[in-house]
Formats: structure tokens, sequence, C-alpha cells
């Protein structure tokens, strides 16, 4: 029996991870034009999950790089919500608090990048630059 994929995103909220999964079949009766119920399956799509994958964390490198750090670390804790053991949005969560001069904030953020990373390359590399930041603060003892 095929399923109607408006019956497939009946799902909670909570199931973000099937979202991609659920836009493509929400996608493919609508292409032929043979199911009415792809438009319903597209809005519940967007419901579970508005915006795709990275676009909070783009935003957010968008504002830091474009001189606007106080605008980013909320975007990025809005794409950590989403995936909250991804390392790189906690790398660039230090790096905008190191830039607004929250550096235990940066520390943190740092930690837990290292923390998070996949691969040994990742962690070196976070640690590296936790160390980095720990020597400045230590050279600099103005700067907390």
């Amino acid at each position: 029996m095929r399923r109607r994929p408006s019956a497939c995103c009946a799902t909670s909220p909570s199931a973000r991870p099937a979202s991609r999964a659920l836009a493509n079949l929400a996608q493919a009766p609508r292409a032929p034009g043979r199911d009415p119920d792809a438009a319903a399956a597209e809005a519940r799509v967007a419901q579970i999950e508005p915006f795709p994958p990275f676009y909070l964390f783009n935003g957010g490198q968008a504002a830091y790089k474009a001189g606007d750090p106080a605008a980013a670390p909320a975007l990025f804790r809005r794409e950590l919500e989403r995936a909250p053991r991804y390392h790189e949005f906690h790398y660039w969560l230090a790096l905008t608090g190191a830039g607004l001069g929250r550096l235990d904030e940066a520390r943190s953020e740092l930690a837990l990048a290292m923390d998070d990373g996949v691969r040994r390359t990742d962690h070196d590399l976070y640690a590296a630059k936790l160390d980095r930041l720990e020597a400045w603060q230590r050279a600099t003892p103005t700067v907390q």
C-alpha cells in the first residue's frame, strides 16, 4: 500500500533528521502532478524544518564577515539547537565570542568544538586554538 506524503509528515517536530527525506517525498508526487496531498506534505515539512541545514550557520558567517559579529552568535546558537554537537558551530561561536571580548565564552566553545570534532585532526586543530587563546590571555593580564 502506498502511503500518502501527508501521512508520513504526521511526525513530531523532534523528527528533524528525517525532514530531508520528507521534503523529497513531498516533492516527488508534485513533479508529475499526481498527488494533491503534496502541498500539505510540503507545508508540514516547512513546519518541521523551516530552514535548510546550514542556512542559519551561513547567515552567521556572513554577518561575522560583514563586520557584524554581534548578530552572528544568535544565528549560530539557533543552528546548534538543530545539531547540538556539531563542532564547527561551536568554533564559530568561539570566534565571535573572542571578537566581542567574551574570552571565557570563547574558551568554553573551543573546548566543546574540540570534544565534538569527529576526526583526530579536528580535535588537534581546536586544541591548538584553545592553547593559543589561553596563552594570549595569560600574556595579556588585563584581558578576561
